[in-house]
């Protein structure tokens, strides 16, 4: 049995290898002071393939449903990543990550990501979960927005009317 920080400590050497593994790069060995070439697992180049494959139908399913569902929103067209940084209509990103909590839907607004509390204008929604949790998601979003923008301030409101 392996402890939990020997766990810990296999898992983050695994994690540098196959990060250096699959960007061809090597990798510096503190005890030898020397750089190395990766430990190699031969499943990386199919797990890369299996997680861009995953990636990509979470992106496409999540663009469709912001699309449908709340086409006011500007979606950007992204090629890779794990997450859209989408502009909403109006600077209320604080104000719907609050609402679609009390709905069980976990993000973080925009201003989280801006060391000066900006972006409230935008959304971070991650593309990692399996499609049909994303086109949820969406759904969750699309039915809380509508009261986020009703209690808006009145100067807020102002912004976008």
């Amino acid at each position: 049995m392996v402890e939990e920080t020997q766990y810990l400590d296999l898992f983050d050497r695994y994690v540098s290898h196959a990060s250096h593994a699959l960007k061809g790069e090597r990798l510096f060995n503190p005890v030898t002071g020397k750089h190395e070439e990766p430990d190699h697992d031969p499943r990386l180049p199919e797990i890369a393939r299996h997680r861009g494959e995953f990636l990509r139908e979470g992106r496409d399913a999540l663009v469709s449903a912001l699309a449908e569902r709340l086409p006011e929103w500007r979606v950007p067209s992204v090629d890779g990543g794990v997450a859209l940084w989408v502009e909403l209509n109006a600077p209320l990103s604080s104000a719907l990550v609050l609402q679609a909590r009390t709905a069980g839907l976990l993000l973080s607004a925009g201003p989280r990501f801006a060391p000066d509390g900006g972006n409230e204008r935008h959304l971070r929604i991650p593309f990692t979960a399996p499609p049909g949790d994303l086109r949820r998601a969406v759904e969750i979003l699309a039915d809380v927005w509508p009261g986020v923008l009703r209690d808006a301030p009145h100067g807020v409101r102002d912004l976008w009317s």
